[in-house]
């Protein structure tokens, strides 16, 4: 194995003084007092020379017990010629925070309980992201979500089901009112709650029209009255 090789002390100090640029992935400096490291090129005010250890790669300091500078972020440093291994200990601890080593056969204890989900399981067993239930549900959702937060388009879509949606008496809490359909947004004022007047016209000409994608242009572009 290539071991990484790093700059002697002495360009490190003038490579992190002067914050060069060229040297960004080739040493990490751990400041001790805050036990945080950083890139050479970090924005944060300079520490003390006395007060720094270089590390030859970001994981050789994690492994020294240093956190990860919030402003700089070294972590997610390009992986230099020599190897990646910043790059696999990211997504290694992605992996150990996250819910891809779910237990899927404990998962889909709970979820079949419901009969429409068990359907769902059945026909394909694994399945992590569903698709869209309904296209025409999908489609508005795109165009809400344009030029917005991912808050605020879940927002906008939580008004739209609760203003325009079809009530279901025998479902669970939180799950008792379907997508609207295509009909109920044409000629909808849709702007009374909260849609910008763009944003509020999108929906209606999905109601009434056909989407015609082409790459060069956005959803909303797209759309094409029928």
């Amino acid at each position: 194995m290539i071991q990484p090789t790093m700059p002697s002390p002495t360009v490190c100090d003038r490579a992190r003084a002067a914050k060069d640029l060229r040297f960004d992935g080739l040493f990490f400096t751990a400041v001790r007092s805050t036990r945080i490291y950083c890139r050479p090129v970090c924005p944060a005010p300079t520490p003390k020379k006395s007060n720094v250890s270089y590390f030859p790669t970001a994981a050789a300091a994690a492994s020294a017990g240093y956190r990860p500078c919030l402003r700089c972020r070294p972590e997610l440093t390009p992986a230099t010629s020599w190897g990646g291994e910043d790059t696999v200990q990211r997504a290694l601890s992605l992996i150990a925070e996250g819910p891809l080593d779910a237990d899927l056969a404990a998962v889909h204890s709970v979820l079949c309980d419901e009969p429409l989900l068990a359907t769902g399981i059945w026909r394909r067993p694994g399945l992590r992201v569903p698709g869209g239930w309904d296209g025409f549900e999908v489609a508005v959702r795109a165009v809400l979500g344009q030029q917005i937060s991912v808050a605020g388009a879940t927002t906008l879509a939580q008004r739209l089901v609760h203003v325009y949606g079809e009530v279901r008496i025998d479902g669970p809490v939180g799950l008792d009112r379907c997508f609207p359909k295509p009909e109920r947004f044409i000629g909808a004022a849709l702007e009374k709650i909260g849609l910008p007047k763009a944003s509020a016209e999108s929906p209606r000409r999905v109601s009434c029209g056909r989407l015609g994608i082409a790459t060069s242009l956005g959803l909303r572009h797209a759309i094409e009255p029928a």
